[in-house]
Protein backbone atom coordinates (compact mmCIF):
# COMPACT_ATOMS: atom_id res chain seq x y z
CA UNK A 1 0.00 0.00 0.00
CA UNK A 2 1.35 3.36 -0.82
CA UNK A 3 2.14 5.81 2.04
CA UNK A 4 -0.07 9.05 1.53
CA UNK A 5 2.38 12.32 1.94
CA UNK A 6 1.00 15.77 2.90
CA UNK A 7 2.63 18.93 2.13
CA UNK A 8 2.03 22.08 4.74
CA UNK A 9 3.69 25.18 3.65
CA UNK A 10 4.78 27.71 5.93
CA UNK A 11 6.31 31.14 5.04
CA UNK A 12 9.96 29.59 4.81
CA UNK A 13 9.24 26.94 5.74
CA UNK A 14 7.69 23.29 4.57
CA UNK A 15 6.42 20.45 6.80
CA UNK A 16 6.23 17.07 5.37
CA UNK A 17 3.93 14.46 7.72
CA UNK A 18 3.77 10.92 6.59
CA UNK A 19 1.65 8.52 8.38
CA UNK A 20 0.79 4.81 7.60
CA UNK A 21 -2.41 4.18 5.15
CA UNK A 22 -3.57 1.33 7.60
CA UNK A 23 -4.29 3.82 10.58
CA UNK A 24 -5.68 6.40 8.28
CA UNK A 25 -8.15 3.28 6.71
CA UNK A 26 -8.80 2.10 10.34
CA UNK A 27 -10.03 5.41 11.70
CA UNK A 28 -9.82 8.22 9.48
CA UNK A 29 -10.42 10.90 12.75
CA UNK A 30 -8.01 9.56 14.50
CA UNK A 31 -5.42 10.76 11.53
CA UNK A 32 -7.22 13.88 11.55
CA UNK A 33 -6.90 14.52 15.07
CA UNK A 34 -3.06 13.64 14.86
CA UNK A 35 -2.22 16.10 11.92
CA UNK A 36 -4.53 18.50 13.84
CA UNK A 37 -2.50 18.31 17.27
CA UNK A 38 0.90 18.59 14.69
CA UNK A 39 0.10 21.59 13.57
CA UNK A 40 -1.10 23.17 16.45
CA UNK A 41 1.15 22.36 18.80
CA UNK A 42 3.98 24.73 17.35
CA UNK A 43 1.95 27.59 17.65
CA UNK A 44 1.03 26.75 21.44
CA UNK A 45 4.76 26.20 22.32
CA UNK A 46 5.44 29.40 20.64
CA UNK A 47 2.99 31.04 22.79
CA UNK A 48 3.63 29.46 25.95
CA UNK A 49 2.45 31.02 29.38
CA UNK A 50 3.50 33.88 30.99
CA UNK A 51 7.09 35.22 29.54
CA UNK A 52 8.81 34.22 26.58
CA UNK A 53 12.67 34.05 26.21
CA UNK A 54 11.97 36.46 23.15
CA UNK A 55 9.73 39.48 25.31
CA UNK A 56 12.40 39.54 28.16
CA UNK A 57 15.35 39.61 25.29
CA UNK A 58 13.65 42.15 23.49
CA UNK A 59 13.23 44.41 26.80
CA UNK A 60 16.93 43.77 27.60
CA UNK A 61 17.55 45.47 24.21
CA UNK A 62 20.05 48.70 24.28
CA UNK A 63 22.34 50.41 26.84
CA UNK A 64 22.57 49.28 30.75
CA UNK A 65 24.93 51.39 33.06
CA UNK A 66 26.26 49.32 36.62
CA UNK A 67 25.33 50.63 39.51
CA UNK A 68 25.73 48.30 41.96
CA UNK A 69 28.49 45.75 41.85
CA UNK A 70 29.24 42.53 44.49
CA UNK A 71 32.06 40.21 44.58
CA UNK A 72 32.81 36.85 46.94
CA UNK A 73 30.55 38.57 49.62
CA UNK A 74 31.96 42.33 49.70
CA UNK A 75 30.48 45.11 48.03
CA UNK A 76 32.58 46.96 45.44
CA UNK A 77 33.28 50.40 45.59
CA UNK A 78 31.63 52.36 42.83
CA UNK A 79 34.64 54.45 41.61
CA UNK A 80 36.03 50.08 40.47
CA UNK A 81 33.02 50.61 37.70
CA UNK A 82 32.77 53.99 37.27
CA UNK A 83 31.78 54.73 33.20
CA UNK A 84 31.06 50.53 32.96
CA UNK A 85 28.08 49.27 31.07
CA UNK A 86 26.23 46.47 29.44
CA UNK A 87 25.09 47.11 25.62
CA UNK A 88 22.29 44.08 24.18
CA UNK A 89 21.93 43.98 20.77
CA UNK A 90 19.86 41.04 19.75
CA UNK A 91 21.36 37.99 21.46
CA UNK A 92 24.47 39.33 21.86
CA UNK A 93 26.22 41.80 24.97
CA UNK A 94 29.53 43.69 24.79
CA UNK A 95 30.11 44.97 28.42
CA UNK A 96 32.37 48.32 28.27
CA UNK A 97 34.22 50.76 30.49
CA UNK A 98 34.11 53.79 28.86
CA UNK A 99 35.15 53.48 25.28
CA UNK A 100 37.10 50.28 25.99
CA UNK A 101 35.37 46.87 25.47
CA UNK A 102 36.13 44.28 28.13
CA UNK A 103 34.25 41.46 27.05
CA UNK A 104 31.67 40.54 24.46
CA UNK A 105 29.66 37.03 24.87
CA UNK A 106 26.46 35.63 23.63
CA UNK A 107 23.28 35.37 25.77
CA UNK A 108 20.49 32.60 26.08
CA UNK A 109 17.53 32.83 28.68
CA UNK A 110 15.35 30.75 30.52
CA UNK A 111 12.46 32.50 32.02
CA UNK A 112 10.45 29.14 32.78
CA UNK A 113 13.30 28.57 35.84
CA UNK A 114 12.59 30.44 39.35
CA UNK A 115 14.71 32.26 39.37
CA UNK A 116 15.00 33.21 35.33
CA UNK A 117 18.26 31.66 34.15
CA UNK A 118 20.41 33.50 31.66
CA UNK A 119 23.82 32.12 30.11
CA UNK A 120 26.88 33.45 28.31
CA UNK A 121 29.13 32.31 26.04
CA UNK A 122 31.84 34.58 26.77
CA UNK A 123 33.79 35.42 22.95
CA UNK A 124 36.72 36.73 24.73
CA UNK A 125 37.71 37.78 28.12
CA UNK A 126 39.34 35.52 30.93
CA UNK A 127 36.03 32.88 30.08
CA UNK A 128 36.78 33.19 26.51
CA UNK A 129 35.01 30.06 24.82
CA UNK A 130 32.89 29.34 28.45
CA UNK A 131 29.61 29.41 29.04
CA UNK A 132 28.78 31.51 32.21
CA UNK A 133 25.85 30.67 34.36
CA UNK A 134 23.82 33.18 36.03
CA UNK A 135 20.42 34.29 37.15
CA UNK A 136 18.55 37.59 35.96
CA UNK A 137 15.55 39.59 37.02
CA UNK A 138 14.28 42.65 34.68
CA UNK A 139 11.98 44.85 36.48
CA UNK A 140 11.24 48.07 34.51
CA UNK A 141 14.35 50.10 34.20
CA UNK A 142 16.47 47.97 36.11
CA UNK A 143 18.62 44.49 35.47
CA UNK A 144 19.71 42.43 37.96
CA UNK A 145 22.37 39.78 37.57
CA UNK A 146 24.01 37.36 39.35
CA UNK A 147 26.91 34.49 37.73
CA UNK A 148 28.87 32.15 38.89
CA UNK A 149 32.04 30.53 37.18
CA UNK A 150 32.09 28.30 34.27
CA UNK A 151 31.52 25.28 35.22
CA UNK A 152 30.23 26.31 38.83
CA UNK A 153 26.59 25.69 40.02
CA UNK A 154 24.24 28.31 38.79
CA UNK A 155 23.45 30.81 42.07
CA UNK A 156 20.16 30.35 43.16
CA UNK A 157 19.69 34.36 44.55
CA UNK A 158 21.17 37.97 44.13
CA UNK A 159 24.00 37.54 46.60
CA UNK A 160 27.28 36.58 46.25
CA UNK A 161 27.52 35.19 49.99
CA UNK A 162 27.11 31.48 48.86
CA UNK A 163 31.14 31.45 48.11
CA UNK A 164 33.98 32.54 45.94
CA UNK A 165 33.41 33.37 41.97
CA UNK A 166 29.95 35.07 42.34
CA UNK A 167 29.60 38.10 40.94
CA UNK A 168 26.48 40.02 41.13
CA UNK A 169 25.16 43.49 39.36
CA UNK A 170 22.48 45.67 39.21
CA UNK A 171 22.21 48.11 36.33
CA UNK A 172 19.66 50.70 35.45
CA UNK A 173 18.90 51.16 31.73
CA UNK A 174 20.74 54.11 30.17
CA UNK A 175 19.33 57.39 29.66
CA UNK A 176 19.11 58.62 26.17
Amino acid sequence: MAVPTRVVHRPSLAFIMVWESSVSDRDPWLGDVVMNLLLVMPALLLLGAGDSPGSDLERLQGSWVMVAMESDGQEVPAEDFKDWKAVYEGNRVTLRAGDRVRRRGIITLDPARKPKAINTWDQDGPYEDQTVPGIYQLDGETLKLCFARPGAERPKEFTTKAGPGVVSCVYRREKR
